[in-house]
């Protein structure tokens, strides 16, 4: 989606300089799709960017953790890739998400690239991702190149943009067991 909009106007403002989150009851980002307005010659240009909505442990966006693979195959067919990973859980990759399962079909992990991660009324952007887990989960740790996050059950590599994992609660413990 692409829209030309006057620079200065209420979308251009809700950005943030990637130093806080942006909590949506204090007049934050409007509802709907994230946007990035790019300056330019008077006028700003505004790109929807990918969003993930997080309830830890419960859902993204509207795909619950009680999702079953065969309500996956279900829901959205057969999948572009479907492997074993090297942890051992299987993969089933449809180019915009990848979900991860047990053998049992349980499932442990959701991935999707998301510029814009909401939980309840905060929408952080990426690029403050890290920071905002740092300061707000005094659990996260770091394995295997991902910042993890317990407190709000997701894992991501800062330095691969955009991609956020959200975690089931029970695998958590495997997460920590990783070197």
């Amino acid at each position: 989606m692409r829209e030309i909009v006057k620079a200065g106007s209420i979308v251009a403002k809700w950005w943030p300089q990637c130093t806080d989150s942006t909590d949506r009851r204090k007049g934050g980002r409007p509802q709907g799709r994230a946007v990035r307005v790019l300056q330019g010659a008077g006028a700003a240009l505004r790109v929807a960017m990918p969003e993930m909505k997080l309830d830890p442990f419960e859902r993204v966006d509207d795909t619950p953790f009680a999702l079953s693979k065969e309500a996956l195959l279900r829901d959205r067919g057969e999948p572009w890739r479907a492997l074993r990973n090297d942890v051992g859980l299987n993969e089933m990759d449809y180019g915009d998400v990848v979900y991860r399962f047990q053998d049992c079909g349980r499932l442990e992990e959701i991935t999707l690239q998301a510029e814009v991660l909401s939980i309840g009324n905060l929408a952080v952007p990426f690029a403050c991702l890290a920071a905002f887990v740092r300061a707000h989960d005094p659990a996260a740790f770091e394995r295997a190149g991902f910042l993890v996050s317990p407190g709000f059950g997701l894992a991501f590599d800062p330095s691969e943009p955009s991609w956020v994992t959200a975690l089931a609660r029970h695998c958590l413990p495997q997460w920590k067991r990783l070197s």
